[in-house]
């Protein structure tokens, strides 16, 4: 469950340009509750922008997609909840339940 843990928070913090915020609390029982605030910043969304010019679905839709992050962690076992929200194109806020973290 460390790898997990460990990887989700790589993943989070590894996205150039990108300002994230994770609060939570583990109980006695190794059950974990994360709060998530991820957005990327205005330079590293022109350039995702500026890449994807060519697809014009992609330069005026979601650079980062609750939608899809819900799914991905609902897809991992051990992941109680997953609950995310769009803020903007290019930030999602999210709550993330872990049944246990060894």
């Amino acid at each position: 469950m460390r790898l997990f843990f460990g990887g989700i928070c790589a993943a989070l913090v590894l996205c150039a340009g990108c300002e994230t915020r994770i609060e939570g609390e583990v109980d006695r029982a190794g059950r974990t509750e994360l709060r998530v605030n991820a957005a990327l910043g205005p330079r590293i969304s022109a350039l995702i922008r500026g890449l994807s010019a060519r697809n014009a679905a992609a330069a005026t839709g979601a650079l980062l997609s609750a939608p899809e992050i819900e799914r991905a962690f609902r897809a991992i076992g051990g992941v109680e909840a997953s609950s995310w929200t769009q803020k903007t194109p290019s930030a999602v806020e999210g709550r993330l339940v872990i049944r246990k973290i060894d």
